[in-house]
């Protein structure tokens, strides 16, 4: 099963690095009855790709050139929106392979790739949370889901942050070979899959049920562009213009969890897609984040990770170093 990763400039690496590490794995587990291979797809001309990071990736060929039987297309990322719905040359692209494939699939904006498409037209699909208003407004037809890890409906799936692509490529993997194997997976990869709004919703940001009620919904839209301000429950029912009492129990009711609960979760979700994103010292994250310190950043991150920030930069860094190793081998 060919799958093909096509990566943009400026991309999220982690948005590849991440789903490629599971279908690497399955090979391994599975041993000879391996049946991955993955090949990069560079979306514009070049075969090197200039990461969000600044690191560059060096595709196995460029879009033009692409050719031959593709099990699965997966359309990442970029940081760069408006290269993204320039680019009509792959959007043409993905829309003339997406009827010959399995499965077509995008990891975080690699979804405006596919509803620019008209694949997600009908279809429930998600993006990375701050950029789903964009989407819901540019592509009407598509119905946006921000509360989902990934959707998965008839060949198409689209999954939200970086990370969450991992979780879609488990469910694939789960998909072609059972459970046990994206259970072992997971394991072998130190990564804890993150259950849907359907299971639990208190897990991260994109599993937090949003409210139906305006001014709950702009509350949890300010949490999220405010992670350094003042969030405590007080400053939050202020800004609201109730009292903390009235204001606790309503957003508990509408939201499934706690107003310093659901902080906890925003500030969790944004400091690890600063270590997904940049080199930045985890004082600094801790800081721009809200933790104010280590420790608190830290000890945030058990709660919700099950592991620490460094820790968590350490598994980025060992799927990009198992991808260098595949990629020598070729």
């Amino acid at each position: 099963m060919r799958i093909s990763f096509v990566v943009p400039q400026g991309a999220f690496l982690f948005g590849f690095i991440g789903p490629a590490t599971v279908f690497t794995w399955a090979n391994k587990l599975l041993g000879d009855a391996g049946t991955y291979e993955t090949q990069i797809i560079s979306a514009s001309d070049s075969a090197s790709i200039i990461s969000a990071t600044g690191l560059r990736l060096q595709a196995d060929r460029i879009i033009n050139e692409a050719s031959g039987a593709m099990d699965t297309l997966i359309v990442t990322g970029s940081v760069d929106l408006d290269y993204l719905n320039a680019n009509q040359n792959l959007v043409s692209w993905v829309k003339k392979h997406a009827s010959s494939v399995r499965r077509c699939a995008s990891v975080c904006t690699g979804a405006f790739i596919l509803a620019a498409a008209g694949l997600l037209d009908g279809l429930h699909a998600t993006t990375q949370r701050e950029f789903a208003k964009t989407l819901a407004e540019k592509f009407p037809a598509v119905q946006i889901d921000a509360g989902q890890i990934f959707t998965h409906e008839g060949k198409i799936w689209t999954s939200a942050g970086m990370s969450a692509g991992i979780d879609m490529a488990l469910a694939m993997v789960a998909e072609d070979h059972g459970q046990k194997l994206a259970k072992d997976i997971a394991r072998e990869m130190n990564f804890k899959p993150r259950p849907d709004e359907s299971e639990v919703t208190n897990i991260m940001p994109i599993g937090v049920r949003g409210s139906g009620r305006v001014g709950i919904q702009d509350i949890q839209v300010w949490v999220k562009e405010n992670v350094s301000a003042d969030l405590s429950v007080k400053s939050l029912a202020d800004h609201a213009r109730m009292s903390v009492r009235n204001f606790t129990r309503v957003f508990q009711a509408e939201c499934g969890i706690t107003p310093a609960r659901f902080v906890d979760t925003v500030r969790v979700d944004a400091a690890r897609q600063m270590l997904e994103n940049s080199r930045m010292p985890l004082k600094r994250i801790a800081t721009a984040c809200g933790f104010v310190t280590i420790g608190r950043m830290r000890r945030a991150f058990r709660r919700h990770m099950s592991m620490t920030p460094q820790d968590y930069r350490v598994q980025l860094q060992t799927m990009l170093d198992e991808r260098e190793r595949q990629v020598g081998k070729k």
